[in-house]
C-alpha cells in the first residue's frame, strides 16, 4: 500500500530536519568563524558570531609556523594507515569464516551451528576413476540426501515450507557408506 504523504507532514519533517541539521552543523561552523578572529574577539566576555576584524591569514600562517602542524598530520596519516591495515588484516579473515558459519535453530528456539563449518560452498571429492564431466558426479558428501529428498520417490516439496520427511534406511545407509569410504581413503585406515 502506497499511502502519500500530506503536505503539512512534509513541511513538519522537513522543519524537524532543519532544525537537527543546525544543531549538528552550529560547533563546525563557530569553529570555522572563530579561526577567522584575531584572539582579542575570541577571548571576550560576549563573542558575536561573525568577526568584527578579519584575521584569517595571521592566524592560519600562526597554525602552520609555531607548531609542525604538517609534521602531526604527516603523523596522523602514517597511524591511522598503521591501524586500517592491521584492522582489515584481522577483520577480513574473520568476516570470511563468519559467513561461512550456518546457523539454525531447534523448535525450542536454541541455535545450532550448522554443517561444512569453514570449508568453501564447493569442496566436494570426487573418485578420480568416476569422474565425467558434465554430468552429476558421485561425490563424497551428502550429495545423496539432496537427490532422494528433491525427488519425486521422497514426495517432499521444497518449496512448501514442510521440512522435509525422514530418511529412509538406505538411503542413510548409502550416505554413511559413503562418508566411511571418504574417511577410510583420506587417512588410509578403517574406519
Amino acid at each position: 500500500m502506497n499511502r502519500r504523504t500530506s503536505p503539512g507532514m512534509r513541511l513538519l519533517r522537513h522543519v524537524v530536519l532543519s532544525a537537527g541539521a543546525i544543531v549538528f552543523l552550529a560547533p563546525f561552523a563557530w569553529m570555522v568563524l572563530t579561526s577567522l578572529k584575531p584572539p582579542e574577539e575570541i577571548f571576550t566576555q560576549s563573542p558575536a558570531m561573525l568577526p568584527q576584524n578579519w584575521a584569517a591569514i595571521e592566524n592560519y600562517r600562526a597554525a602552520l609556523t609555531r607548531v609542525p602542524l604538517l609534521a602531526y598530520l604527516r603523523n596522523g596519516v602514517v597511524v591511522c594507515s598503521a591501524i586500517l591495515f592491521f584492522q582489515i588484516l584481522v577483520a577480513l579473515p574473520a568476516a570470511y569464516a563468519f559467513a561461512k558459519l550456518e546457523f539454525g535453530a531447534r523448535a525450542d528456539g536454541t541455535t545450532v551451528l550448522g554443517d561444512e563449518v569453514l570449508t568453501p560452498d564447493s569442496s566436494r571429492f570426487w573418485p578420480a576413476d568416476e569422474w565425467r564431466p558434465g554430468q552429476s558426479q558421485p561425490s563424497y558428501d551428502k550429495q545423496i540426501v539432496r537427490n532422494w529428498a528433491l525427488s519425486p520417490e521422497s514426495g517432499w516439496d521444497r518449496a512448501s515450507g514442510e521440512a522435509p520427511p525422514p530418511l529412509p534406511p538406505e538411503v542413510v545407509e548409502r550416505t554413511r557408506s559413503r562418508y566411511v569410504e571418504a574417511y577410510e581413503l583420506l587417512t588410509g585406515e578403517r574406519f
